[in-house]
């Protein structure tokens, strides 16, 4: 296991350095004619698909490396469990119908580090058990599924992936592992991400430059070749 991490963590390290050389190649089942539908919260939200830009963001560092034309429905502190935009927004479960509106070739489902808290009647933010969190993921990527088989589009060209900074480290733990048992008992594709450390963001939280480099190349090493 050690060294399997270890070969991981140094294809990563030098997809990193052919992502910013530009001489990647692309995964197998993955052409200039996807349409790649991006799931998630503000680790995708707050960036931008400027090539090269400070804000960059690793979804569409992934999207160009596919050749996938790319449609992104994020909300900042949004979930499977936790609603958006100061508890006043969208669940990511509120945002299924652009699964039907897109008819998406590939999805990525980017989320899970907000699903430790739920809001209250004054749209505060509290606390919610860990049972609640592993449920909602169940509820949540199962809902999926149904709105994924009505448009005829296989399950195993959904990606789910758990996006996490070096905050909360506790919950990303025991969370990218229930979002993999249910991704991959419902047939879905999970893509080990794993974390950024502090240097790697901005807040602990969200990536900077270098963590959204590091959170492509992560993910385009973990796809099925």
């Amino acid at each position: 296991m050690k060294i399997a991490r270890r070969v991981a963590a140094a294809l990563a390290a030098a997809l990193v350095v052919a992502l910013l050389a530009g001489t990647t190649s692309t995964p197998a089942g993955a052409g200039p004619n996807d349409r790649l539908l991006v799931i998630g919260d503000s680790t995708s939200s707050w960036y931008n698909e400027e090539p090269g830009s400070p804000s960059e963001a690793w979804w569409a560092i992934v999207a160009r490396q596919l050749g996938a034309d790319v449609t992104l429905s994020a909300e900042h502190g949004s979930g499977m469990w936790a609603r958006g935009n100061k508890c006043q927004g969208t669940k990511f479960g509120d945002r299924l119908g652009e699964v039907s509106r897109i008819r998406p070739s590939l999805i990525i489902v980017a989320g899970g580090f907000n699903d430790t808290h739920g809001c209250d009647a004054s749209n505060k933010k509290v606390p919610i058990y860990e049972s609640s969190s592993k449920r909602a993921v169940d509820i949540y990527l199962t809902a999926l599924a149904d709105r994924v088989d009505s448009i005829g589009l296989d399950r195993s060209k959904v990606y789910v992936t758990t996006p996490w900074g070096s905050s909360k480290m506790d919950a990303h733990y025991w969370m990218w592992r229930e979002q993999k048992a249910v991704a991959e008992r419902l047939g879905f594709t999970y893509v080990t991400m794993r974390f950024n450390d502090s240097a790697q963001t901005v807040d602990t939280v969200h990536q900077n430059r270098q963590g959204n480099l590091n959170m492509a190349a992560r993910f385009l090493a973990g796809m099925p070749s």
